[in-house]
């Protein structure tokens, strides 16, 4: 029987950060299997050694996370830094000050620009713009499609410039431009399917509506999950299998019995079926849609929007630590919790509960209740 160790990790949101963490443990030397559960913010590591929290941390440091804890299996108390309880909850104290300060910048900033009509209405709705399908690609790729999605994209262009070191840096670069093709076209196409199969449901203007506030629930989850101050939702975002990420991954190394060659644009296009929050909302919108082309055009728009941030991952990468991804995140989180809730407001008027009491303004243009007496 191999040594165990459990360790406390910080820095977890998803399903996504679990995949990236086991496989960056796996390569610790000694290390053999990794079991991670972000919702516990724990992970438990079996092999030949026990690994120290020195060696746990170099493994995660690029990404963000920390290892703040090492207990192993002979010892009855962790080695590490665990934080004091008046620590912690100073520390969540200020996390819930600035993140309510973001929420009022945020709020302020998108209704001075809708004042003035240089912003469209946003949220998940009947009538969802390609423009904002477009804005959350974007938000996605410098978040969680960064972690999973970018790290297997890094992956495969290193094994193609370590497989020819003669390349030049146009060539290297390769990797990079077929695995977004596949990633848009496989978005493009499955996205179009989901729409013929939503059109063979026949769904009412109801269902349509109970399925916008699916997909608006799984965005206010996913911001509450990247602010990261709320435990409890853990517990509640919808995941897809483990397994089929590291599938995905596995077949990339060459470990599902194939020579590890296969073109990046299928990598890129397998992407589709990697746990994300932000793809899973759309692909219930789409779904709900019941049309090949706007379910089509909607995950076009959106891979589209994590071009931006996939194709210059060298230099987001530089930028995805320190203080500003974390108010980065911070931002995009809050952002991502605002068009949930106006997508929620959207799907709930579609199942035929109006709430008039949210409108800004009534016929006059002036604040709901304010009559204009001549």
């Amino acid at each position: 029987m191999g040594k165990k160790t459990i360790v406390t990790i910080h820095g977890m949101h998803c399903a996504a950060c679990e995949v990236l963490v086991e496989r960056k443990f796996k390569k610790v030397p000694g290390v053999e299997k990794v079991s991670v559960d972000y919702k516990r913010g724990k992970a438990q590591l079996e092999g030949t050694s026990e690994p120290s929290i020195t060696e746990l941390n170099d493994a995660l440091k690029e990404h963000g996370y920390s290892v703040s804890s090492v207990q192993h299996s002979d010892e009855g108390k962790n080695s590490g830094s665990e934080r004091k309880e008046g620590s912690k909850y100073l520390m969540l104290r200020k996390e819930h000050i600035e993140v309510g300060a973001i929420f009022l910048l945020v709020v302020a900033a998108y209704l001075i620009l809708k004042q003035f009509n240089l912003i469209p209405n946003i949220g998940i709705s009947d009538n969802m713009t390609y423009g904002l399908a477009f804005l959350i690609g974007i938000v996605a790729a410098f978040s969680t499609c960064l972690a999973v999605t970018g790290g297997l994209l890094v992956s495969v262009a290193n094994k193609h410039a370590e497989a020819h070191p003669n390349l030049t840096g146009a060539q290297k670069f390769r990797p990079h431009i077929y695995f977004n093709i596949g990633r848009v076209v496989s978005y493009t196409l499955l996205g179009g399917l989901l729409g013929i199969i939503g059109s063979k449901l026949i769904l009412s203007a109801q269902i349509s509506g109970i399925v916008t506030i699916l997909a608006a629930a799984v965005m206010i989850i996913l911001g509450l999950q990247l602010l990261n101050i709320f435990s409890w939702t853990r517990y509640l975002m919808p995941r897809m299998p483990k397994f089929l990420a590291h599938k995905i991954h596995d077949h990339q190394d060459g470990k599902d019995g194939k020579d590890g060659k296969a073109a990046p644009a299928v990598l890129g296009a397998l992407t589709f079926f990697l746990p994300c929050g932000f793809t899973q909302a759309l692909q219930l919108y789409v779904l709900s849609k019941g049309d090949f082309t706007t379910g089509a055009l909607t995950m076009f728009f959106f891979s589209l929007g994590t071009l931006p941030g996939l194709m210059s991952l060298g230099a987001v990468s530089s930028y995805s630590k320190g203080k500003f991804h974390k108010y980065f995140v911070k931002v995009s989180a809050v952002v991502v919790i605002l068009l949930g809730i106006f997508s929620l407001v959207s799907g709930l008027t579609l199942t035929g509960i109006n709430l008039s009491v949210l409108n800004l303004k009534n016929g006059n243009g002036l604040p709901s209740g304010i009559e204009l007496v001549e």
